[in-house]
């Protein structure tokens, strides 16, 4: 049979649609493609799923030819296809033409409107899950999670339900598979892709298609909330292979799976108020996951309220460094500059993008990717002074030089220090610290050398653990929990089979651990000449420079360059103890000047 050819568009507001004729399972796929305008369409729903390859081994069977697919979609559509009658689909890999870069630029623009327009959203998330009999599992386990009333919860309470009062509250024990099952279907890799952000949140109606039977999204999302709630994390661990393993490991693609679950519940209610910005979903976007590099940019193109703006067009034929220092010039034009600084500094060193562009298309871990601007404000209330030269990629921006990096830790493994099951490197970290504070005497603000460590090591910070909680500013009372944590380290990373039996105790230490986590998260501990104490990104070396950015709520490390006057490369932001509340602003010695960022 030949090969299907695409015709150009006609229209900018065309799309094309599949009429998916019936089959039993294994019958070969078959249909035809109609075009119509977007305003005029008949009924369809629209597919979301992985497409994980680039090779097109399966075929589907149209009047005009045969259309090349991958096994994916190919997965998705046999199990999307009615037994008796012809279902109307639109599926990006078919509707689209994926040889016309062209057409991909003009119908990105359109997505939008494709999923808000669909009756509804079908998620197919492939054939990397259970069986279905144990797929039932998994559902009834969901079920059962999403029972659990939601005024059993109190803010401020321990509400954690322990392994041991599962059974008290309709759950099955913490070894049985349906927990397996429950993190096996978190952890496809559909929850991972960036276009599902703007699938998911757009679609009036989105069910989860698991090996062919379905659940609906506000089931899941009840049920993880319950999880959240009471500190249910079975489902994230992988089981005990035998009886004397010390404790489960974690499943890092299932608690992933998890994260990216929030955050699209988290979207989903913000979506609901209006549309959201455009470069705070591009932020939001960096762990997830794309075929074409550049799509971490465009796949929010039909979700942002200011996308309209010609400065961000998809264009597929542009090199990836040229659409993304695009995007980053319109930012700072429209006045998102402390917003582009605060990103950047975070890639490869090889990056060849300018030093103050941030690579939103790599996913290594983000240092301060959590910013309380309610609680940092290290340039007071000034106002943001910055520029964009086009000629050579300049970023002009007015600051304070203040002061010098003369020490930094060991960079640590950034994944194992936040997600790892093992103590040993938080004991490593600690210890480290020891001897790097052993020298102090004094701290620049007079404060207890005591309260500064503790202090430091969480960035100062409080936040509520629920699912949108504030950050407010770390109390008195997170010293007695950092004894707490500090004890449980130093046990756990010797003994890893101890167990401590106070359940308020257990939730303390973790919600101390977590915050420690989020300030180690792609950083190195550091010490200023003039002996204040911090975090730094993970790129910074002894003999760098300090700064505040006019308008920027943190400090930033920048290096000179080839020792020209005020050229400066963007090494990353820092946290500095002391000086987050424009305590620079008021140093002897220090004055506003315009700095170059190459």
């Amino acid at each position: 049979m030949s090969c299907y050819i695409y015709h150009e568009l006609q229209g900018p507001n065309i799309i094309r649609l599949i009429q998916l004729a019936p089959g039993k399972p294994d019958d070969p796929l078959a249909g035809f493609i109609e075009l119509v305008e977007l305003d005029k369409v008949p009924t369809y729903v629209a597919l979301s799923y992985a497409w994980e390859e680039s090779e097109k081994p399966k075929i589907l069977k149209t009047r005009c030819g045969s259309i090349s697919i991958t096994s994916s979609l190919h997965f998705a559509l046999r199990n999307l296809r009615h037994p008796k009658a012809d279902l109307c689909i639109w599926a990006d890999a078919i509707c689209i033409n994926q040889g016309d870069n062209k057409e991909k630029s003009s119908q990105v623009r359109l997505m939008g409107d494709i999923y808000s327009k669909a009756e509804g959203v079908i998620v197919d998330l492939g054939e990397k899950v259970p069986e279905r009999n144990l797929i039932s599992k998994g559902i009834e386990l969901i079920r059962m999670l999403a029972r659990i009333p939601l005024d059993m919860y109190q803010r401020g309470k321990n509400n954690m339900i322990p392994p041991w009062d599962f059974e008290k509250h309709g759950l099955p024990q913490e070894n049985d598979d349906a927990w397996q099952v429950f993190g096996a279907i978190l952890a496809c890799p559909w929850f991972l892709r960036v276009w599902v952000v703007q699938e998911f949140l757009l679609g009036k109606d989105v069910a989860l298609s698991c090996n062919g039977l379905a659940i609906p999204w506000k089931l899941i999302s009840d049920a993880l909330l319950r999880c959240r709630n009471h500190n249910i994390s079975c489902h994230c661990y992988l089981p005990l292979k035998d009886k004397n393993e010390a404790y489960p490991k974690i499943n890092p693609p299932a608690l992933l799976g998890m994260q990216a679950a929030f955050e699209l519940m988290r979207k989903r209610n913000t979506a609901s108020h209006g549309r959201l910005p455009l470069l705070n979903l591009i932020e939001s976007g960096r762990m997830l996951l794309a075929t074409r590099s550049r799509d971490h940019m465009f796949a929010f193109l039909g979700l942002a309220a200011d996308a309209r703006n010609a400065a961000f067009d998809a264009d597929y034929q542009e090199s990836l460094q040229s659409v993304v220092v695009r995007y980053a010039k319109e930012f700072v034009r429209v006045g998102r500059g402390p917003q582009i600084v605060h990103s950047a500094g975070s890639g490869h060193e090889e990056s060849t993008f300018p030093s103050w562009v941030p690579d939103w298309t790599n996913r290594a871990p983000v240092f301060l990717d959590v910013l309380p601007r309610n609680l940092y404000q290290a340039a007071g209330r000034s106002t943001s002074h910055m520029k964009v030269v086009d000629v050579g990629n300049l970023l002009l921006v007015h600051g304070l030089i203040f002061d010098k990096i003369s020490k930094v830790s060991h960079c640590k493994d950034d994944y194992t220090l936040r997600h790892e099951t093992s103590f040993q490197p938080h004991l490593d970290l600690l210890e480290e610290l020891d001897t790097i504070l052993s020298d102090f005497i004094i701290y620049p603000t007079g404060e207890d050398l005591h309260d500064v460590y503790w202090r430091t090591l969480i960035g100062n910070m409080s936040q509520d653990p629920q699912f949108g909680g504030d950050i407010l500013e770390a109390p008195h009372s997170h010293n007695e929990q950092y004894a707490r944590w500090r004890d449980f380290v130093q046990k756990k990373a010797k003994n890893p089979n101890w167990m401590d039996d106070d359940q308020l105790t257990q939730t303390q230490t973790n919600l101390f651990g977590q915050l420690v986590g989020r300030m180690t998260n792609g950083s190195r501990f550091c010490v200023t000449e003039k002996g204040y104490v911090g975090f730094c990104d993970k790129k910074t070396q002894c003999g760098d420079i300090t700064a505040i950015f006019l308008g920027c709520p943190v400090p930033f490390v920048i290096r000179k360059f080839n020792e020209r006057e005020k050229e400066f490369k963007l090494i990353g932001k820092s946290y500095l103890y002391g000086l987050m509340k424009g305590e620079v602003l008021s140093m002897d010695g220090v004055h506003e000047e315009e700095l170059i960022l190459l």
